[in-house]
């Protein structure tokens, strides 16, 4: 059980520090006040996590992480060729 809740708590770990709709992470992105950050967008994440997602788009534009965001989604999409396979 012990190995079960190190695991979980490892997970959560990773998906703490990341926001918005892009779920950008703090450390490169924005400031969270959780860790070090580039802050790159030069905003406080909190920024990224109410209703107006026009700051997220602009982060993600101006600094180029749609492109990682596209190779991501790209890969992605390679492995599901035999998805379908033997569906008539």
């Amino acid at each position: 059980m012990e190995d079960e809740d190190e695991t979980s708590s490892e997970e959560d770990d990773e998906s703490k520090g990341l926001y918005g709709l892009f779920q950008l992470p703090d450390r490169k992105f924005c400031d969270s006040g959780l860790c070090p950050s580039k802050n790159m967008c030069h905003a406080s994440c909190k920024a990224f996590t109410d209703d107006d997602i026009t700051n997220d788009i602009a982060c993600v534009i101006q600094t180029g992480y749609w492109r990682d965001i596209m190779d991501r989604a790209s890969d992605s999409g390679r492995h599901t060729g035999n998805f379908f396979k033997g569906c008539d």
